[in-house]
């Protein structure tokens, strides 16, 4: 059963749940002001993370709640990728991995976090694990673990390029991936306006560029599963 304390936020006729609050302090205004006019102008561009909760209830959000509560504001749509039952626990944990760099987390959790990593780092190390082991099990690049090191026991290396999948599935959710950092990347830099410019011109909305896509290869991963439709 939902707790009737949680906090909650409508958006498109649905009841969000955002138990995760605590993790972060909340937005400075001018950030608030700049999320509000970008969520005013372009829509959300990134999906907010949900979960169902035993202990909180259905659509609990992991990442994405200020989105969500402008959202409802400005009476605006918003994507979200739901991952099915989750602990609260395991949610924590990616609503930390989700905004560990971002500037709302509180500096205290970042330095916990990241003294964290920086011990299973070291140790990953003395057990005799490569950096780009480590850097793939802990979700960071090779040189933020040279960083964690601080030079302890570690010699220059090139890095081992990833293998490409075999996989006609996985490599499409491989391009995928890469096409999302990439349109992250260029909605970032001068050429934004010009960017959702012409993605407009084709009629499609920027946040659901990715998303449509991510859904039709969900479906058939899932298909191919379960047993392809006649």
């Amino acid at each position: 059963m939902a707790r009737t304390e949680t906090p909650t936020v409508t958006v498109g006729g649905l009841v969000y749940r955002l138990p995760h609050l605590d993790l972060f302090r909340p937005l400075t205004t001018p950030e608030r002001d700049r999320l509000k006019a970008s969520v005013a102008e372009h829509g959300v561009l990134h999906a907010v993370v949900t979960y169902d909760s035993h202990t909180f209830g259905k659509r609990c959000v992991i990442d994405g709640a200020n989105r969500l509560m402008i959202c409802h504001e400005l009476e605006k749509f918003a994507p979200v990728k739901h991952r099915g039952e989750l602990t609260d626990d395991t949610a924590r944990e990616l609503a930390v991995a989700s905004n560990v760099d971002r500037r709302h987390l509180s500096v205290k959790l970042q330095m916990e976090v990241r003294a964290e990593r920086v011990e299973r780092v070291k140790e990953a190390k003395r057990a005799g694990a490569s950096l780009r082991q480590i850097a793939q099990a802990e979700g960071v690049s090779h040189v933020q673990i040279r960083r964690d090191l601080g030079g302890e026991g570690v010699t220059p290396v090139t890095p081992e390029p990833a293998p490409e999948p075999t996989d006609p599935l996985t490599a499409a959710r491989t391009s995928l991936d890469r096409l999302r950092a990439a349109l992250d990347a260029l909605t970032g830099s001068d050429l934004a306006p010009h960017l959702l410019r012409l993605i407009r011109r084709h009629e499609v909305e920027p946040a659901g560029l990715v998303a449509k896509l991510e859904a039709v290869l969900a479906d058939l991963e899932a298909e191919r599963v379960c047993g392809f439709e006649v």
